[in-house]
């Protein structure tokens, strides 16, 4: 027969193998949280524009500092501080896709699930030169559903970031440019 405070121990011990395998598991599942199953083929261009800065979407008071991310084994690496854009991608005003993403946290694109169909959005370059945008799509995707990402004659921008239980979707806005100069494929 068991004590009570042997009990306890086994409760204990019980509580902190649990806590043990969750974390391990925690640690090798956050690592993949952002990435789409697939990676979208590189786009190559020898003469590159500027690349994305800053991300501002008024309507949703989002105004994000933005580093160049990579895609490394599958998993694509993520600013823990702002917001990242995929240097295989587009740059604005190549005519192609520029993949904008970022953690779901308040202060990074948290509040981008306010954004609505019709909304500006407004991309500064390193260079200084904003390049203007307007939502056409607000979608929730898995991520095995990598046609979001995938590179494009003309330009778009797709901002993205996680949502749903365990992060397990998607949250997408895709936007094109309000300036048609900008849309014609380079």
């Amino acid at each position: 027969m068991r004590t009570r405070r042997q009990s306890r121990h086994l409760v204990r011990m019980a509580v902190g193998i649990v806590i043990v395998v969750f974390s391990i598991w925690y640690l090798g599942y956050s690592q993949g949280v952002l990435s789409f199953k697939t990676t979208p083929r590189e786009t190559v261009k020898t003469v590159r524009s500027s690349p994305p800065a800053e991300l501002k979407i008024p309507n949703a008071k989002i105004d994000l500092r933005l580093d160049g991310g990579i895609i490394e084994n599958g998993i694509w690496q993520i600013s823990a501080k702002g917001g990242s854009y995929l240097v295989t991608g587009a740059y604005p005003g190549e005519g192609g896709n520029i993949i904008i993403y970022g953690h779901n946290k308040w202060n990074i694109l948290g509040r981008l699930k306010t954004v609505t169909k019709g909304q500006a959005i407004i991309l500064v370059t390193q260079e200084g030169k904003e390049h203007k945008y307007q939502v056409e799509n607000v979608m929730v995707v898995s991520p095995n559903e990598i046609e979001v990402v995938e590179p494009r004659n003309n330009e778009i921008l797709t901002i993205y970031t996680c949502t749903g239980f365990l992060d397990r979707l998607r949250f997408v806005v895709v936007a094109t440019p309000i300036d048609s100069e900008i849309q014609k494929p380079q």
